[in-house]
């Protein structure tokens, strides 16, 4: 086999496989020799037909099929003889079948990557929790666990629950009989309100009673309109923070019911809470600096493979985007392949079965994936250069990591 290098991309190599016309002839000859003791062709007894109207028929089919089992032995032995590994399927073409069968073989191979791991050079934030984040997370704790009570003749103000019950002036309006016709209960925040435009309405109301409010280009469930709507609010609460005391424990399952105990559960909270967004930082700091420190060609059947996905998913295509996560995936590749790192796939899979049992298997999959890079980052904090450096919470507000 003689190996021909593409100049234009050296990824995309060409090569030239030969089979034995003699052996492909016999293997046909031993399989039409199989099957015709027990073939039943119209007109002739059970293994009676003659061998020559049995290869008329059936010679070219038998052919083809060892010539594709020949090929693709071949193409094994190849890539196992010469260590490579395709990116995809070899493109096949039939050169020539006259005294020996000839293939050409165009394939994409995996880029080398040199691995600059000691060029990485990343910070690892830790959070110092101050006697104030404390007194804050706990007041957040209170109000979680607090109670709702019934406020009269009092403005509206945010975080409060009304209970209104919404109908339109206009009588053949359906969207707003079908939709929202009836009691419902909302929470005045920042979050989706059930019509646009609506909460600050709402916010200049002082009491229970009924209100008329024109509301203009305004979205009702997914209908754009203009609406005379009707406001009945029957029932304005606030709640009430919890108390400090043994109820607020028990609520909290501290053990004991200790209320001492309350400042641990606070702090444990915050870390909790800050752990996931330091890390997401940490690991996404690592992920983009793979990135910068590694020069990494991209094999054009994997970025051309991703465009057709975005397509098919109507998803809108970034090239650049594209091209970056294809790099990623060859960088990640080639560090659990160089450093031999032991990804217990089964073992990824069965934990997140157990865990999470009902998941769509495209999300598992993102699960998964999510998990094999957690694995590498793990391992990587060995080989990278690392600096710890300390913040506040106050200090992750103003930098808009915390909201």
């Amino acid at each position: 086999m003689n190996l021909v290098n593409i100049k234009k991309n050296n990824l995309l190599k060409v090569d030239i496989i030969e089979i034995d016309k003699k052996k492909v002839e016999i293997e046909t000859q031993k399989r039409i020799n199989d099957i015709s003791n027990n073939l039943n062709l119209k007109g002739f007894r059970s293994g009676k037909a003659p061998l020559t109207l049995i290869n008329k028929r059936y010679k070219n089919q038998f052919r083809s099929e060892v010539i594709s089992e020949f090929l693709n032995e071949e193409i094994k032995n190849y890539a196992i003889k010469n260590k490579t590994n395709f990116v995809s399927d070899p493109l096949v073409t039939l050169k020539d079948d006259n005294e020996t069968i000839i293939f050409e073989i165009k394939y994409e191979v995996f880029p080398k990557i040199t691995l600059n791991l000691d060029k990485i050079y990343v910070k690892k934030v830790s959070i110092e929790i101050s006697e104030n984040d404390i007194e804050n997370e706990i007041n957040h704790i209170r109000e979680i666990y607090g109670d709702w009570s019934s406020i009269v003749d009092e403005k509206i103000l945010e975080k409060d629950k009304i209970t209104i019950n919404i109908s339109s002036s206009e009588k053949k309006n359906k969207i707003i009989k079908q939709s929202l016709n009836r009691d419902i209960s909302i929470i005045i925040d920042n979050n989706n309100f059930v019509i646009e435009n609506l909460k600050e309405k709402l916010k200049s109301c002082n009491k229970i009673g009924k209100y008329i409010f024109f509301i203009e280009n305004t979205k009702i469930v997914e209908y754009e309109t203009n609406e005379k709507l009707n406001i009945d609010i029957k029932k304005i609460e606030r709640k009430k923070k919890a108390d400090l005391n043994i109820n607020l424990a028990k609520k909290l399952n501290i053990a004991g019911n200790d209320l001492s105990k309350i400042k641990n559960y606070a702090i444990t909270k915050i870390e909790q809470n800050t752990k996931y967004i330091t890390y997401s930082l940490f690991k996404n700091d690592i992920l983009e600096q793979l990135i910068k420190v590694h020069e990494v060609d991209v094999p054009n059947s994997l970025f051309s493979e991703e465009i057709k996905k975005s397509e098919e998913n109507k998803i809108e295509i970034d090239k650049k985007k594209i091209l970056s996560e294809i790099k990623l995936k060859l960088i990640l590749r080639e560090i659990v392949s160089y450093y031999n790192i032991n990804i217990l796939e089964k073992e990824i899979n069965n934990k997140l079965n157990s865990l999470y049992p009902n998941v769509d298997s495209k999300i598992r999959k993102n699960m998964f994936n999510s998990t094999v890079i957690d694995e590498i980052i793990n391992f990587l904090t060995k080989k990278i250069n690392i600096e710890e450096i300390k913040k506040t919470l106050n200090e992750l507000v103003n930098e808009g990591i915390i909201k």
